[in-house]
């Protein structure tokens, strides 16, 4: 058989059907057709969804370490480590306490919606253990006849020294009320529901952080009551637009400085310790838009606020947030306030007008205020000069020149534009 005889067996067997695959060829093809199947399909997945590893999500670009945010801090750029947050939507902080109102846009939820939010955790309680709240000096006596058991406690309150400075930048305008308590053990701490039988408060000082007061007090006392008295000393910052904030403490015991043997005067130095931080807790989100130059100011919710009046069915706080510049006020809002509750939700966003120019030169005081008509002091003419008009809960400072958490969300919203920065401060 020659070589055209073969070919032409070979095509007439192949046009007959007698071509067959092996069973390995059979089983490759379906392996083949399955993957290109498998892909086609992820590839649709991918498109439509967010979940492409080609996609970056914002914790990812937040925990690298070459795209981590810089925060400045005299002058030079710092790195910001990474910080454990949540995202979360706005709709879980709702709550029916919130209203319509003209200081308000609540309309704009919906676009805050669609903002990235990071929630971040509370404050560290242990970081501001070495701050220095400065000194107080002072001198005692005790003076009376030796068979009278009544006799004249004598206060002189000589001047305070390394104050802090004032909340949010400048020097503060110091103060000073001492309060004179009876309690038989010294190891039961005061409550801050104890009333003193006795308080007295100096004449403010104007912009200094080194006070010299040289005022003089006398109260009348029993000896039997010099082992059980407490005297102490709190230092205030005077503010115009606000509560006053306590700048230090510090607590004696007369029973330590032997009075009654002691007849001359002595002077003594003590410092100053942390004041106790009990006005409650105020959460809310900042997000600045560059294009708009729009800042927008979300107040979420308080809670443990301090209430100011003795009935707590009249107790209706809001949140004022103040925007200053050069110690003036240049935008005021506020939101409605929550009837009888001490844990308020508000739920509402409040908008400011501000050019990228001022970010650096604008304090945002966020002031929580009782819009009830109740005050403890009322009843009281002698403490008359200590009512303000309107009763301060407490407050919290935000800007370039402010301390603390303050300042650290302040920055965090710089460097973060269009990001919902949602923090947790304490109130002061």
């Amino acid at each position: 058989m020659n070589a055209t005889e073969v070919t032409e067996d070979i095509t007439s067997g192949v046009y007959e059907g007698n071509f067959h695959l092996t069973e390995e060829e059979k089983l490759l093809i379906i392996l083949v057709c399955g993957s290109i199947v498998l892909l086609v399909t992820l590839g649709t997945v991918f498109i439509v969804t967010e979940c492409c590893w080609l996609t970056p999500s914002p914790k990812s670009c937040l925990n690298g370490d070459k795209d981590k945010p810089k925060m400045t801090q005299g002058g030079n750029l710092i790195s910001v480590p990474p910080l454990p947050y949540y995202t979360t939507g706005l709709n879980s902080f709702r709550d029916p306490c919130s209203r319509s109102t003209d200081n308000s846009i609540n309309s704009k939820f919906d676009v805050i919606q669609n903002l990235d939010s990071f929630v971040f955790p509370e404050e560290d309680k242990n970081i501001n253990t070495d701050i220095n709240y400065g000194q107080i000096t002072f001198s005692l006596r005790f003076m009376t006849e030796s068979k009278e058991q009544v006799g004249q406690l004598a206060i002189l309150l000589k001047e305070a020294q390394d104050l802090p400075e004032k909340l949010y930048g400048g020097v503060c305008n110091p103060y000073t009320i001492i309060k004179l308590y009876l309690s038989r053990d010294r190891c039961v701490k005061i409550k801050d529901g104890t009333i003193p039988f006795c308080t007295f408060q100096s004449n403010v000082k104007r912009k200094t952080r080194h006070p010299l007061f040289m005022e003089n007090y006398i109260t009348s006392l029993r000896k039997a009551d010099l082992k059980k008295c407490i005297v102490k000393f709190l230092v205030y910052d005077h503010e115009k637009y606000a509560n006053d904030t306590e700048l230090g403490e510090c607590t004696i015991y007369l029973k330590d400085y032997n009075l009654l043997k002691n007849i001359q005067i002595q002077e003594h130095t003590v410092d100053l310790t942390a004041p106790k931080e009990t006005n409650g807790k105020l959460c809310f989100g900042l997000s600045y838009l560059p294009t708009a130059q729009r800042l927008t100011f979300t107040i979420f919710k308080a809670c443990h606020l301090r209430l100011t009046t003795d009935d707590p069915t009249k107790f209706a706080p809001y949140v004022s947030v103040l925007m200053l510049k050069n110690g003036k006020v240049i935008q005021q809002r506020k939101t409605n306030s929550c009837q009888g509750s001490s844990f308020p939700v508000f739920n509402e966003v409040l908008s400011f007008d501000l050019p990228l120019s001022d970010l650096e030169n604008v304090v945002l005081l966020t002031v929580v205020v009782d819009k009830g008509n109740g005050n403890r002091a009322s009843s009281d003419n002698s403490n008359s000069k200590q009512i303000k008009k309107k009763s301060y809960v407490g407050k919290v400072a935000l800007g370039t020149n402010t301390q603390g958490r303050g300042r650290e969300q302040w920055n965090a919203m710089k460097q973060l534009p269009r990001k919902l920065l949602t923090y947790w401060h304490t109130l002061k």
